[in-house]
């Protein structure tokens, strides 16, 4: 493809995902961490954090399968794993390699991103987050106003 004298490529696409204000309701959502795994605390804690959000109000079966895949490089960064010593040979429980740990964070830092962990990812997602119960009486109040009008139209009127 050639390009013609002062063109200047920019993507023109519309933004398809614009999620606009979350206020979270108070239902903890997702999936819990499936059994027969050893999850580090921290992970634990990081899983629930999501499940309270207001993202994963947003969220569906697809992106809770991604966050999981999420969650396992979560605990490998932040779990215990098992080694064999040099010394003797002995088994012994020791911290990810900081290799690894570099790679995976870049990983995770990645797939969170997607998911607006950060202000920064909210505000490139058109995603804001309500602070507190003044939002949720405006959300609220928009609903009824909205369920009004609806109802008016489903009159005739």
């Amino acid at each position: 493809m050639s390009e013609r004298k002062g063109d200047n490529r920019v993507n023109r696409n519309p933004h398809v995902h614009t999620a606009g204000k979350l206020v979270w309701d108070g239902v903890r959502r997702g999936p819990e961490l499936p059994e027969g795994y050893e999850w580090c605390e921290m992970t634990q804690g990081w899983w629930n954090t999501w499940r309270d959000s207001p993202q994963a109000m947003l969220m569906t079966d697809t992106d809770w399968h991604e966050m999981l895949i999420s969650a396992r490089l979560h605990n490998f960064i932040w779990g215990m794993h098992m080694m064999v010593s040099k010394e003797g040979g002995a088994f012994i429980m020791t911290d990810c390699d900081p290799k690894d740990a570099r790679a995976c964070s870049a990983e995770l830092r990645i797939r969170l991103e997607k998911m607006g962990a950060t202000i920064k990812d909210r505000g490139s997602l058109g995603m804001t987050i309500g602070s507190g119960p003044a939002d949720v009486i405006a959300q609220a109040e928009q609903t009824t106003r909205q369920a009004a009008v609806d109802y008016r139209k489903n009159l005739g009127g």
